[in-house]
């Protein structure tokens, strides 16, 4: 395939068609205008007779010249070229609009005097170039509109691996820390042993259930929550003081499975180094068509933001995939405190 054409694929040539259709019945149309039906039959004919040439025109620079030294930045070159393609384009279609177009076909359309003038010619070459900096527009805006999508997919893909990351290494991460503490426990021989056993088995396994599924009610993932929060205050004797407050329905409403879960785990997290007391809070409500997720806590250890940013920016980015511009992100805090706050407005 000759390389001016190479670029073009046959699944877009019927868009490539429309286009010239409706630049030779719209220029038809303006040029035309307020005149006789001769007239639209005479530049009907003039742009059907002269398109061969627009297309080479518009087709070499826009999938020859430009990639090929404007988008290299061979700058001098491409203009040289571009210089002597509107010079050589522009005599041509001169000569074959005044030679034979008018001057043999045409009844109302006269042919001009000195049309070959070099002023002429640079005028004809220059006014001609509307259709090519018409076509390279749509092109740079169907690139534009095809790198967007491609960058929003793109950003799907990796918010949806992230989840299933997430989901995967949830189970494992939190048996390897919790088995630590019931090895300690055992050597002990704590008389907490058991119940621990027990509470981490039946978490495990609504875990298992849960994350397996794409979306579970907002009661089932603060039921894990309040799970794991008990679990990590047994087993690292945390001096803490929690509280997990529900309002409304929250059987009605359904999230993506272990949304919140995540982030209540990285602030535990925490509370693990920590040596002296902490508040834990969490409030959730949900109404008609509206969920509040909101949960604050004390850390007077260090600063508590800059250990979950990165938390936060994947909680909102998982916010904004599953909830779009129907939800909000807002948070506050000082060099102790932290309160995170989630609406939702669609059910």
């Amino acid at each position: 395939m000759y390389p001016v054409f190479e670029n073009i694929r046959l699944s877009r040539s019927s868009q490539h068609i429309l286009f010239w259709v409706v630049w030779v019945v719209s220029f038809t149309y303006i040029k035309s205008i307020g005149y006789g039906l001769s007239f639209y039959i005479d530049w009907l004919l003039y742009y059907i007779l002269t398109l061969p040439i627009f297309i080479a025109h518009t087709y070499i620079i826009a999938y020859w010249l430009v990639p090929r030294y404007f988008l290299t930045k061979k700058y001098i070159i491409a203009f040289l070229i571009f210089s002597g393609l509107l010079y050589g384009f522009s005599v041509v279609e001169l000569i074959c609009s005044n030679d034979f177009i008018f001057k043999y076909l045409s009844t109302e359309v006269q042919p001009e005097e000195n049309y070959l003038d070099f002023k002429n010619v640079i005028i004809s070459g220059i006014g001609n170039h509307y259709i090519i900096i018409l076509f390279l527009s749509i092109k740079v805006l169907k690139s534009w509109y095809a790198a967007e999508n491609e960058r929003n997919e793109l950003q799907v893909q990796t918010i949806e691996s992230e989840m299933e990351l997430i989901k995967n290494q949830l189970q494992p991460r939190f048996l390897l820390n919790v088995m630590n503490y019931l090895e300690e426990m055992a050597l002990e021989k704590s008389e907490k042993t058991p119940e621990m056993i027990i509470r981490i088995s039946n978490l495990m396994n609504s875990i298992m259930l849960e994350r397996v599924s794409d979306r579970i009610t907002l009661s089932k993932e603060l039921n894990l929550i309040e799970s794991f929060i008990d679990i990590q205050k047994m087993v690292q004797n945390l001096g803490m003081i929690t509280q997990v407050a529900r309002s409304g329905d929250l059987e009605s409403r359904k999230i993506p499975a272990l949304f919140f879960f995540p982030l209540v785990e990285k602030i535990m997290k925490l509370f693990t180094y920590s040596e002296v007391g902490n508040d834990f809070r969490i409030l959730a409500k949900n109404e008609h068509n509206y969920l509040l997720f909101l949960t604050s806590f004390y850390y007077y250890s260090g600063d508590p933001y800059s250990k979950l940013e990165d938390e936060f920016d994947k909680l909102r980015k998982r916010l904004e995939y599953y909830y779009g511009d129907q939800c909000s992100f807002d948070y506050n805090y000082s060099n102790s405190w932290v309160e995170l706050t989630i609406e939702i407005f669609k059910q």
